[in-house]
């Protein structure tokens, strides 16, 4: 999967670059937030991808800000079951020790 990554980015970078020498001496028109810019090419494209980096960073943000919560959850809903677990076994021993409890009271009592 690296090399195919590899692969692709070197296409992508071959592309740009091309189109940027082909195009070294025209210029474009860029409209953005109401005034229009004239940009080379290149220009263009380094936005472009420095926009795509931004996109690519602010998206493995949000994923990886959601598997942490994930793994969170995950953590918190099982202390929640092990608490339920212990509080009901301790429950059963408390149970089970005023059970035995009244039972030795009465032996001793007799004796």
């Amino acid at each position: 999967m690296i090399l195919i990554g590899f692969i692709i980015v070197a296409a992508v970078v071959a592309l740009g670059v091309d189109i940027g020498m082909e195009n070294s001496h025209s210029r474009l028109s860029i409209e953005a937030f109401g005034h229009a810019f004239s940009q080379r090419p290149w220009v263009v494209i380094v936005i472009g991808a420095v926009c795509g980096a931004m996109a690519i960073i602010g998206l493995s943000a949000m994923a990886s800000g959601a598997a942490r919560r994930r793994r969170l959850w995950l953590e918190h809903r099982g202390a929640v079951r092990e608490r339920d677990r212990l509080a009901k076994q301790l429950a059963d021993l408390r149970a089970g020790r005023d059970q035995t409890e009244p039972v030795r009271e009465a032996s001793t009592t007799s004796g």
